[in-house]
């Protein structure tokens, strides 16, 4: 709730295309923010995303005029202004995570605006610390403001007891993903290059849909890492932790099966054989219990293919739409 309303559709973009820094730079994930006791992690290093070359093929593409829409309505500018994100739990239920996002200073006029447009806005004072408290027809919401210079680091969740306990873990209070318990809870630590991360090492605590429990069982834990190459090119990453290492190698064997068949059917199926064309660079690799799949994708090849498909899509509604005439 918080998110969508201060960063809007745009944030959308990021995430679909969706930790922090530390307290003097903006960056890849800094796990000593994260408490010990998350079982999931999602960032996202908008700076790092803002210089990428897919980030220019976006902002060609229009993404530009929808960040111009967005700061002439809220004074932020999102690949300028907000700087990272992470959302982090330790329960199944994403509602109850809490949200860090590290942006400039301009973040000031947007959490304003949010005052103005809540239905109750209040500030609650405890042991001198002063937090926002916003009311909403769908919910309440909680955060704190931590000046670092020019920077902000705010801390939000819908309840008290979530912001102050972020806040202890920020100041060195409490254990993090770096000390104690939570040292190498993760299942993988992703790159300087990554845009998005997304990891659980608990998979059965997830509000998973059914359909979505029988495709995980077996599996302890996964990560999600989107990025750049060194040569400009997308990439994308996934780790799943199985239960056993027969499991794993069960799981390697019926991908590179599909996989073998899809190259099958696009001997005979040119549409396919083009789509194909971006899976030229996947591997698919076991180290024990772990599976691991790698990708890297040209973002000139995938913009065009996504072109093709949507005037393909296009031209379908048109002549869809003739036939009814005819029809009639």
């Amino acid at each position: 709730m918080f998110l969508k309303r201060t960063f809007g559709g745009a944030a959308s973009v990021l995430v679909l295309s969706g930790a922090l820094v530390s307290s003097a730079v903006a960056g890849p994930l800094d796990r000593s923010l994260v408490s010990a006791d998350a079982s999931w992690v999602a960032h996202v290093d908008v700076e790092a995303f803002a210089g990428s070359e897919i980030a220019k093929v976006m902002l060609d593409a229009g993404l530009s005029e929808q960040l111009a829409e967005m700061k002439a309505e809220v004074g932020i500018d999102l690949l300028k202004d907000a700087l990272g994100i992470t959302i982090y739990g330790a329960g199944g239920d994403p509602k109850e995570g809490t949200i860090l996002i590290s942006a400039t200073g301009n973040i000031d006029a947007v959490l304003a605006g949010l005052s103005e447009e809540a239905d109750e806005y209040e500030q609650v004072t405890v042991n001198g610390q002063a937090f926002d408290s916003w009311a909403f027809e769908d919910g309440r919401m909680y955060s704190f403001t931590q000046k670092q210079g020019e920077k902000r680091l705010v801390v939000a969740a819908e309840d008290l007891d979530s912001v102050q306990s972020a806040l202890k873990v920020v100041n060195g209070e409490s254990s993090n993903l770096t000390n104690g318990k939570g040292e190498g809870r993760l299942v993988t630590s992703p790159g300087e290059s990554a845009w998005v991360y997304v990891t659980s090492n608990d998979l059965g605590s997830l509000p998973l849909p059914p359909e979505a429990q029988m495709m995980t069982e077996g599996m302890r834990g996964f990560s999600l890492e989107l990025g750049e190459t060194a040569a400009k090119e997308i990439k994308i990453a996934l780790s799943v932790v199985n239960a056993t290492v027969e499991a794993a190698t069960e799981l390697q064997g019926m991908l590179n099966m599909g996989l073998g068949m899809a190259r099958g059917q696009a001997g005979t199926d040119p549409e396919t054989a083009e789509a194909l064309k971006m899976l030229d660079s996947l591997k698919i690799s076991t180290d024990g219990a772990k599976l691991s799949i790698s990708l890297a994708l040209d973002p000139a090849m995938l913009a065009e293919m996504a072109d093709k498909w949507g005037s393909v899509d296009e031209g379908s509604a048109v002549y869809e739409d003739g036939d009814a005439g005819d029809d009639n």
